[in-house]
C-alpha cells in the first residue's frame, strides 16, 4: 500500500509543525494480523521536509478499527 495522504495520527502530530502537515511515505504490513507500520514525513507549506527528524513511524492498529493508531515502541524501531 503506497499513497500520499494525511493520516489521523499524522494530522495530530502535525498540529505543532508551524503550518506544515504530514505525508505518508510507505506502509509495512504484518503477516500475523492486519496491523501496519506506516512511515510519514513532516513537511512545511512548500512540501519540503521539516528539519531535524522529519521521518517518523507509527502503528495503524487496523485490528482495533480503521482510525486507531499508536506510537511505535523504541524496541520496535530496529525491526521496522
Amino acid at each position: 500500500m503506497f499513497g500520499l495522504f494525511l493520516t489521523p495520527f499524522a494530522a495530530r502530530a502535525a498540529a505543532g509543525t508551524a503550518g506544515g502537515s504530514d505525508v505518508s511515505l510507505f506502509t509495512i504490513a504484518k503477516s500475523e494480523n492486519k496491523n501496519e507500520v506506516e512511515y510519514a514525513v513532516h513537511v512545511d507549506k512548500q512540501c519540503a521536509p521539516i528539519s531535524g527528524t522529519p521521518v517518523f513511524a507509527y502503528w495503524r492498529m487496523l485490528e482495533l478499527g480503521p482510525t486507531k493508531v499508536a506510537p511505535i515502541l523504541p524496541r520496535e524501531v530496529s525491526a521496522y
